[in-house]
């Protein structure tokens, strides 16, 4: 195992096997994306992997604008170091919150951000309108669960 991505995935899947409950699969996170990339209503997520501590932007809103999703991974889609690609079987859980948290103006970093309403109701019901997840929900957030 010499090459560093290997050994990488394979940490990650010594990870994975602690967790009791495996809620996905690489054909169902393209499933969501999908969708809600394709709505228009995420205007933040967060995304947990689970080798990390650190929660990431998740650019769902991006997809398609030099942001990918494949098969089995996904490219420039999550924030952070490393940058590049992701598989599907890296990621914990992803919120969105109630208010987002969006920039001023969007075709500069520096205008700052505001926070806006993200309806996560309408969220919650396009995810359920595709299957059964794993999804906790209350006043301020919705978290979609990969692993428990």
């Amino acid at each position: 195992m010499s090459n560093p991505l290997d050994f990488a995935r394979a940490k990650t899947d010594r990870i994975i096997q602690g967790f009791s409950d495996l809620l996905m699969n690489n054909k169902k996170w393209v499933k969501i994306i999908t969708a809600l990339s394709d709505s228009d209503l995420v205007l933040e997520s967060k995304v947990k992997l689970v080798w990390d501590v650190e929660l990431r932007d998740f650019g769902i809103r991006y997809a398609g604008y030099c942001h990918d999703f494949y098969q089995s991974s996904m490219e420039a889609m999550i924030s952070g170091y490393p940058k590049g690609f992701y598989d599907y079987k890296e990621i914990e859980w992803v919120d969105f919150p109630a208010k987002a948290e969006i920039l001023v103006n969007p075709d500069s970093i520096k205008s700052g951000t505001r926070l806006v309403a993200q309806d996560i109701k309408a969220i919650y019901k396009i995810i359920s309108d595709i299957g059964m997840f794993e999804l906790e929900s209350d006043d301020s957030n919705l978290r979609l669960y990969g692993y428990k």
